[in-house]
């Protein structure tokens, strides 16, 4: 029969211990994930759903743009700066892996693609190298990657309203159910 003294016992239990306390961090640092993209999905959508935001992006998507200093002429930067910058955003996040690509898909694909048309007179310009190589153009080109190798592609018609597909991006979203989760969690 096999002895056991106190010393095996007490290290036994000791790295039986360290063990689970290794397990119950790396969960607690995966829920603290999790939590940190349902914050940043819910500040999103809380500053896409805006008033203010919408109606830029209503004038944004009406108008027709010829060029940069026609565009500037009759309507000035406003709406323009105010739909680009949180799209620009969005673009950085995903770039430095603060969002998921999946996530950004869900929310702001049809209306990258929107704005982007809405760009081609601008080609060539200072605007356009900012564009397609700042954070809007990394947002760009990374779904534009992605719905290749999906089934799901971009829809040809570019009237709908933004808020209408960010909506359903938010409430078809992966995360929806993990999401309320963790804001139980959090309240």
């Amino acid at each position: 029969m096999v002895e056991v003294d106190v010393q095996t016992v007490s290290i036994a239990i000791a790295s039986a211990g360290v063990f689970a306390a290794a397990i119950y961090y790396i969960f607690q640092i995966r829920h603290q994930t999790r939590i940190r993209q349902t914050d940043l999905v819910i500040r999103l959508y809380s500053a896409v759903s805006s008033k203010e935001f919408l109606e830029a992006w209503e004038k944004f998507r009406d108008r027709e743009i010829k060029s940069r200093e026609n565009y500037k002429e009759k309507y000035g930067f406003l709406e323009f700066n105010q739909v680009f910058a949180v799209l620009d955003e969005v673009g950085i996040l995903l770039r430095r892996k603060l969002i998921d690509l999946d996530i950004a898909l869900d929310l702001f694909g049809d209306a990258v693609k929107d704005v982007r048309e809405k760009f081609k007179p601008w080609e060539g310009t200072i605007d356009d190298v900012r564009e397609t190589r700042g954070g809007f153009g990394y947002l760009y080109n990374e779904l534009k990657k992605k719905n290749k190798n999906s089934r799901i592609k971009y829809s040809k018609s570019s009237d709908k309203l933004f808020a209408t597909r960010f909506v359903q991006g938010f409430i078809h979203n992966k995360y929806c159910s993990q999401m309320e989760r963790n804001l139980r969690v959090v309240i």
